[in-house]
């Protein structure tokens, strides 16, 4: 019989992802855009990481709001300059 994946087992490896994740980088960035942010579930846990990081999640499907930063927008033409951020993340972006 196969295990069945629970929300808990699920919680825990990306908190092991992104612990896997975080450990990488190496200054404290100040300000995060995560492309293909789903619901911003990778932003929330690099807040415990980096409590003063200002985060915005961008995804062309529409999120389930987890940050009040989060926009509905296309990578490539995005709403904003880049260069505001000193960390930019892309997860499960290419497989799609």
């Amino acid at each position: 019989m196969r295990d069945q994946c629970t929300e808990e087992s699920h919680a825990e490896h990306w908190r092991q992802a992104t612990s896997l994740a975080v450990s990488f980088i190496r200054n404290s960035p100040t300000n995060c855009l995560e492309i293909g942010c789903e619901s911003g579930w990778f932003g929330a846990h690099l807040k415990e990481h980096f409590p003063k990081i200002r985060y915005v999640g961008v995804d062309l499907l529409p999120p389930t709001m987890l940050h009040d930063r989060m926009v509905l927008a296309d990578a490539q033409q995005l709403p904003f300059a880049v260069q505001r951020f000193d960390l930019i993340v892309a997860r499960h972006v290419v497989e799609h």
